[in-house]
């Protein structure tokens, strides 16, 4: 398997940015399919091994965040 050049994600639409692509294919989708929902993305922190404490956490964020965001709307 070949080495991935600086293991950083260059190519795509979103330019250098992994999230940014993220992004637009949720857009570009959203408005291929003519839906009017709300779509976005949620940013997590980088994670070094396993940490069940953090992940916990983290999946309770996510959730409240995605409940918050139903109720708005």
């Amino acid at each position: 398997m070949a080495a991935l050049s600086d293991d950083t994600a260059v190519a795509g639409s979103g330019g250098g940015y992994l999230s940014n692509e993220v992004a637009y294919r949720a857009l570009k989708l959203r408005e291929r399919l003519g839906a009017s929902f709300a779509v976005g993305h949620v940013h997590t922190p980088r994670v070094d091994g396993y940490d069940a404490d953090a992940e916990r956490a983290m999946v309770a964020q996510i959730r409240n965040v995605v409940a918050a965001a139903v109720a708005a709307t």
